[in-house]
């Protein structure tokens, strides 16, 4: 994703999907670590890592919204 070339007024967007992705990806590999090993550390840095990507997820859908109101 690095290599896409990105208007102005779409990398808001880019940047919070971007970092959704990431903490989605970094939620995944602490739960399965977690659940593996049966480590709450794991488990929980995970449950914070997926709550991460909600937010910023839910930040690229407001500046959607917004960029299609205007």
């Amino acid at each position: 994703m690095n290599k896409l070339g990105v208007s102005p007024s779409l990398k808001p967007i880019f940047d919070e999907y971007k970092l959704g992705l990431e903490k989605s990806y970094l939620a995944g590999k602490y739960i399965e670590s977690g659940a593996k090993n049966l480590n709450d550390d794991d488990l929980s840095l995970g449950g914070d890592y997926l709550n991460e990507a909600v937010v910023h997820i839910e930040r690229a859908v407001t500046f959607l919204e917004s960029l299609k109101s205007s």
